[in-house]
């Protein structure tokens, strides 16, 4: 995996948050590439009833490493199980517009501001989204160098907390 240096010391994976343009009904779905190398690094495959999501290794093609269910102990919340990896389960709760997850020992949330905080409360990773429509951009994430480790459940938890946004502020 590629990163991006934003300093001499520091270097932190800057990935761009994109579109795809597809055919019917593709136009919910998104992929994530490396912000220097353009490089297709994970795609959200978004189906038909926009309750169910798959997150593929590279591109829409690639392997599935998580999928999306209505959470059946709470309802208005969605889990996310990813397969391998660090973190095994991601949970985004609708009620408070709220991600989290597990992974090494430690516990991850998404806050307000779109950081993704540790449980000493450091930022480990940021998004924010944007609305080029002429890039197909729809977001970009930043994840800091330390966390580069964990980038799998980042941007499975980031592409979850997206797509749930989007969907409460539609206008169907």
């Amino acid at each position: 995996m590629s990163r991006s240096s934003t300093s001499s010391t520091r270097s932190d994976l800057r990935l761009d948050i994109i579109r795809d343009p597809g055919f019917c009904g593709d136009w919910m779905n998104c992929y994530c590439e490396n912000a220097d190398t353009h490089e297709s690094l994970y795609y959200c495959d978004v189906a038909s009833d926009d309750h169910q999501l798959e997150i593929h290794r590279g591109n829409k093609y690639g392997p599935v490493i998580a999928k999306t269910s209505r959470c059946m102990s709470n309802p208005g919340a969605t889990d996310m199980v990813a397969r391998g990896g660090s973190a095994k389960h991601i949970h985004y709760d609708e009620n408070r517009a709220s991600s989290y997850f597990s992974a090494g020992g430690q516990n991850y949330r998404w806050n307000s501001n779109m950081e993704l905080l540790n449980d000493s409360g450091a930022v480990v990773a940021q998004m924010s989204l944007v609305r080029d429509t002429q890039a197909r951009r729809s977001g970009e994430l930043l994840i800091k160098e330390d966390a580069v480790a964990l980038a799998d459940p980042i941007v499975m938890s980031a592409l979850l907390v997206q797509e749930r946004l989007e969907e409460q502020n539609a206008c169907f």
